[in-house]
């Protein structure tokens, strides 16, 4: 995986670069087995941002970029499936 300083060196010297995040989110609820005891459920669910497309004159907006996964991962929990965010990658 390039490092951040590569990353940042090549978006510099290219003019445009069109971009899309992703991320990984583990979700977890307790649960009952088969067999009465406690148990954890937990599912995987993938978010992705829009792509855009910056360049020296439409600079990257993270802020944007966090608040549109993290409406997502909202979006997942707010229907009472009772699945709380374990993690994000």
């Amino acid at each position: 995986m390039p490092s951040m300083q590569t990353f940042l060196f090549n978006l510099c010297t290219n003019r445009l670069r069109r971009l899309q995040f992703n991320s990984r989110a583990m979700f977890e609820r307790m649960a009952v087995n088969d067999w009465g005891q406690d148990d954890t459920s937990r599912i995987t669910a993938y978010f992705h941002t829009p792509s855009v497309v910056i360049s020296e004159g439409h600079a990257l907006d993270l802020d944007a970029t966090i608040a549109h996964l993290n409406e997502r991962v909202t979006g997942f929990t707010c229907r009472g499936s009772g699945y709380a965010l374990a993690w994000i990658k």
